[in-house]
């Protein structure tokens, strides 16, 4: 539902969460919690470190994939298998 959505908001963001039937209390703790901010920030870093700008990112076997089409990953993985 979030990456369909054209543009993110907090509106747009408790709109799908609503229409998704969550436990609206237990979102809003979650939303508001310090830790639940601290794992966001970490996970944030940990992708920033690891080279990711966006979503969806693919890795195969630790490398970072380029070239996402098939052909692409295909490749990639033939190179990962070809290395055991």
């Amino acid at each position: 539902e979030l990456f369909s959505a054209e543009k993110l908001s907090n509106q747009v963001i408790s709109d799908i969460a609503t229409k998704l039937q969550l436990d609206m209390e237990q979102w809003k703790s979650d939303k508001e919690s310090q830790e639940i901010r601290q794992k966001v920030n970490a996970d944030i870093v940990d992708a920033q470190q690891a080279g990711v700008t966006g979503t969806p990112t693919i890795f195969v076997n630790g490398r970072l994939l380029q070239e996402r089409s098939l052909s692409g990953v295909q490749r990639m993985i033939n190179e990962e298998l070809q290395k055991q």
